[in-house]
């Protein structure tokens, strides 16, 4: 999904994937490339369980919410 740009996810801090559509519980493109992700938005992605997201070690706060 983000192509070239892959290489500079891991500086990313803060993700909003506010109304982003979810495919059999998952996100397209969002993976543990996000080294130091600490916040994630995901409202409105329909998501029906959290099993799926990839391991962040630095992720600090999620915001799920179905507005």
């Amino acid at each position: 999904v983000f192509g070239e740009r892959r290489s500079h996810l891991v500086n990313v801090t803060e993700l909003v994937l506010d109304n982003c559509r979810s495919s059999n519980g998952e996100i397209e493109g969002l993976n543990d490339s996000f080294k130091e992700l600490e916040f994630l938005s995901m409202a409105n992605v329909e998501l029906t369980s959290l099993a799926k997201l990839p391991t962040l070690s630095k992720l600090r706060k999620v915001r799920v919410a179905r507005v």
